[in-house]
């Protein structure tokens, strides 16, 4: 009995080994696959920041399959993908390349690389076992050569310069006695075409439109101005106070390659204004004609016994002097009656 109880322990035995080895899960984790940026071109160039991306091909047609995963990267500090799980034994493959920024100061790159995972079985028939071994590889592009990482390089052509002009206006309210040279000054990070004395001084005579030297950018940033009048000598004459900052954004077109420039400008109480108007004011009064006074009108008629004075403008009496035969006249006031009363009184005594 004890005999057949320890053969049957080892038949089962036999059998259950070799059931328990193949049920061993099979995990294994890849290393991370690092990129490293490379910038050629112009200098200075700006720190970009490019999205590599990695997706699972089919490895007998290279179609992707499943979602594409990105990282972003830069010269500086470069970037990696992250290890991969895989529970299954089989050829995983995927393709990593460089997502175009659609600049056009920037080339993309057009190296694609081959990240392969290879997990094949490994049969023991000693022990009557399957093991799994894995393998896993950085191809180029036609998988010819290997390489323990991925690298990209970009070209940087600097976006070409832009020209850009400003004119102004000039207003005179009145009218000065005399014409007067007008001067303006323009300072603050100036980028002229023809180099300069700086502030710059713009002249002109009387009221119109001005024009500022023309504008030279060739580097992308914000560039500040302020652009005043200097007062004049001219007498009587108040001249503008206000002062306008002009700023310039300067800024590269993705799609042209060329630089652009976005402009605002605001008056000295930092609100915003199409343009820069300078008001003269002329303060000199012209004095006022003397007017004439208004005739009184004249009567209708006068009452009996007056008649019309052009001189004093009004109705006077008319009275016969005794024993003479003469007519005075007089106005109808108490003046006039005591000036007759004495008339009459040196007539009597005079007779």
């Amino acid at each position: 009995m004890r005999r057949l109880f320890v053969s049957l322990f080892f038949i089962f035995a036999l059998f259950l080994v070799p059931a328990m080895a193949e049920e061993k899960p099979v995990v294994f984790t890849t290393g991370e696959v690092g990129v490293k940026k490379i910038i050629e071109g112009d200098d200075p160039h700006p720190r970009e920041e490019f999205r590599v991306m990695r997706v699972r091909v089919n490895p007998d047609t290279l179609e992707p399959i499943g979602e594409p995963e990105y990282i972003l990267v830069n010269e500086v500090d470069g970037g990696a993908f992250p290890s991969i799980t895989l529970t299954e034994p089989g050829r995983y493959l995927y393709r990593i390349s460089e997502v175009d920024l659609q600049k056009a100061t920037w080339t993309c790159s057009k190296a694609i690389y081959y990240q392969e995972e290879i997990i094949e079985e490994v049969v023991n028939e000693k022990a009557q076992a399957t093991d799994y071994q894995h393998h896993g590889t950085i191809w180029n592009e036609d998988f010819t050569e290997k390489s323990g990482y991925v690298e990209f390089t970009n070209i940087y052509h600097a976006p070409g310069p832009v020209d850009s002009r400003l004119t102004f206006q000039k207003m005179i309210l009145g009218t000065p006695e005399e014409e007067e040279t007008l001067v303006f000054e323009l300072s603050g990070r100036i980028s002229l075409k023809e180099e300069g004395e700086t502030p710059v001084l713009i002249e002109g005579n009387g009221a119109g439109e001005y024009e500022l030297p023309e504008f030279h950018y060739d580097k992308a940033g914000k560039y500040v101005m302020y652009l005043k009048e200097i007062p004049g000598t001219l007498e009587g004459c108040k001249y503008s106070d206000e002062v306008f900052t002009i700023e310039d954004d300067v800024f590269p077109n993705n799609e042209t390659g060329m630089l652009e420039v976005t402009r605002t400008i605001r008056n000295k109480n930092g609100q915003t204004v199409d343009s820069a108007v300078f008001v003269n004011s002329w303060l000199k009064e012209t004095p006022a004609p003397e007017k004439t006074p208004e005739p009184k009108p004249v009567p209708a008629g006068c009452p009996e016994g007056t008649q019309w004075n052009e001189e004093v403008k009004s109705c006077v009496a008319m009275k016969l002097v005794p024993n003479t035969g003469a007519i005075i006249e007089g106005e109808f006031d108490l003046t006039s009656m005591f000036s007759l009363f004495l008339f009459l009184a040196l007539a009597y005594l005079t007779r």
